[in-house]
């Protein structure tokens, strides 16, 4: 138990890592010799930092069990590449699942990234009982390289984060998404899986093709932004002489000052509609008109 670690026979400062975890070489062999440790009680290097941390998950200390019972048979032939920290859980009737690393994660350790959030539906739409998905992915902004997955929804939400994993431990990126093959129907996925939905949006992200705004820099420039939200068909026209058409079931793409802002879907629902305009500055009544 990771509770017990200062009863360790030494109590010497080397048995202990930086994070206060059993330090452990890579066959998981302690600091005194022919001594194993496993689990919860360790720490290890992540295999996408190098950093020590802890891993309180159940698939890697049985990993871990395996590798230590072939080391003290055979001598220390067998090397842990590492846990990069996947886990589930339920919560009623929905699924929540993460993998690798977060982007509050990746920002409190100073790691440059991206991310993009999307929505897909479990199975193909036309097919009864398709629930929504949403994964996130982050990612370095120039390589692709995958950091991190998460993922929530009603179905199918296991598969697709332990495919992400399978790619993030053998250092795939989100173009290694736009080629996964899946197996498809449509009780099942879609043509387009939302893992390879999820490495189309990433791969514009990063080549410029879909520039995006996050919620993050909204908040930071919230005296230039303006959120609206109507039923109907409107135009909006502002002192920068551009004017926005806006309907239900289209594909929007608002390009303001040379750069798109957002587009998405509304899914014929414009109940749903939300749009979020950059402003040169916050305008005043007299300088907008919603006819």
């Amino acid at each position: 138990d990771h509770r017990d670690l200062h009863s360790f026979p030494t109590r010497r400062s080397s048995d202990l890592g930086e994070m206060g975890g059993i330090w452990v070489d890579e066959h998981l062999e302690t600091s005194e010799k022919d001594i194993y440790a496993v689990g919860d009680a360790i720490e290890y290097p992540h295999p996408l930092t190098g950093k020590p941390w802890l891993n309180y998950l159940a698939n890697p200390a049985n990993r871990q069990g395996r590798i230590v019972a072939d080391n003290m048979v055979f001598g220390n032939t067998v090397s842990y590449e590492g846990a990069i920290g996947t886990s589930i859980a339920k919560v009623f009737d929905m699924t929540v699942a993460s993998t690798g690393l977060a982007a509050k994660r990746l920002k409190q350790w100073g790691m440059e990234y991206q991310s993009s959030v999307t929505h897909s539906a479990s199975h193909a739409g036309y097919y009864p009982d398709a629930l929504p998905l949403t994964l996130k992915l982050t990612f370095h902004p120039k390589t692709g390289k995958l950091y991190g997955a998460q993922c929530i929804g009603y179905e199918g939400v296991d598969k697709r984060i332990d495919q992400i994993a399978g790619l993030i431990k053998r250092g795939g990126t989100v173009y290694d998404l736009m080629e996964t093959e899946h197996t498809y129907a449509p009780p099942f996925s879609s043509a387009k899986d939302p893992i390879a939905i999820g490495g189309y949006v990433a791969s514009n992200i990063i080549s410029g093709a879909m520039p995006v705004i996050s919620w993050r820099e909204l908040v930071e420039e919230k005296d230039k932004v303006m959120l609206m939200q109507r039923k109907e068909l409107f135009s909006i026209k502002h002192n920068f002489q551009r004017k926005i058409l806006l309907k239900d079931s289209f594909l929007i793409r608002i390009g303001i000052k040379k750069r798109i802002i957002t587009s998405f879907y509304t899914y014929n629902n414009p109940f749903s509609m939300q749009v979020f305009i950059s402003l040169p500055t916050k305008p005043s009544k007299t300088d907008s008109t919603i006819p």
